[in-house]
């Protein structure tokens, strides 16, 4: 989809995970970098304490955001009972709108090109959105994640 390179892509998110492997810990969050620039990302639900699995694919990174999906835990299926319902936040809506789409610049599939509902200036031009929630690296991404999540009821599914 992009010119960058694997590497270039795999030294940039390991430099990233590195720095929010720390944050994650605090919050009883766990972070693995896999091949094929795949982040696992396991964590409880707040407000069911279920468990859940966060993947982001990083290929292209960073001229292109992230694809991130909650995938079933066990099956590493997406499903409906896999991804958080979406609550208000501080009066903003949730970027968790609907199964399989976290809707915020940092997200791939939030992208008309990726059958998203926004434009934003095409997936290359994510860093510089600044409508809605704002994340520029992996820790802000995941916290941003974590602010939503704190206010999701449950699950779609």
């Amino acid at each position: 989809m992009t010119a960058v390179p694997a590497d270039v892509s795999r030294v940039v998110v390991e430099a990233e995970v590195d720095g929010a492997r720390r944050w994650a810990e605090r919050h009883g969050w766990d972070l693995a970098l896999g091949a094929g620039l795949l982040l696992d990302v396991r964590m409880l639900h707040p407000a069911d304490s279920g468990r859940l699995l966060l993947r982001g694919a990083f290929d292209g990174y960073r001229a292109l955001p992230p694809t991130w999906l909650f995938l079933d835990p066990e099956t590493e299926e997406m499903t409906a009972g896999a991804w958080p319902s979406p609550g208000p936040v501080g009066g903003q809506a949730s970027i968790f709108h609907s199964v399989g789409i976290i809707c915020a610049h940092f997200s791939r599939r939030a992208y008309t090109v990726e059958n998203g509902p926004h434009e934003w200036g095409g997936l290359t031009n994510w860093a510089n959105v600044r409508e809605g929630i704002h994340a520029e690296n992996v820790g802000e991404m995941l916290a941003a994640v974590a602010a939503h999540l704190r206010h999701s009821p449950g699950r779609i599914g």
